[in-house]
């Protein structure tokens, strides 16, 4: 899995029996990215993280995308919101 500059998650399924598959996003792999976003930048102390199914700590590969700040963060999550929408 990857994110695209937008913060956005896909994975490249390139080939599978013949048949090219390319780039591919999942809209629950990108609701829970926002979560992710929420999570680890947005969320108030007090507040409890949500449970979520990936592990965003070793996904995606290129993780140098990850936002550097809340600022970032909230842009991505609101990226990732229009994106499900």
């Amino acid at each position: 899995m990857y994110v695209d500059g937008d913060g956005i998650p896909y994975s490249d399924y390139a080939n599978y029996r013949g048949i090219e598959l390319g780039l591919q996003r999942s809209i629950l792999a990108v609701a829970e990215r926002g979560l992710w976003y929420w999570n680890e930048f947005l969320r108030g102390r007090f507040q409890r993280p949500l449970l979520l199914s990936y592990d965003w700590k070793r996904w995606p590969e290129n993780r140098g995308g990850n936002p550097k700040n809340a600022d970032d963060a909230q842009a991505m999550l609101i990226k990732c919101a229009d994106w499900v929408q």
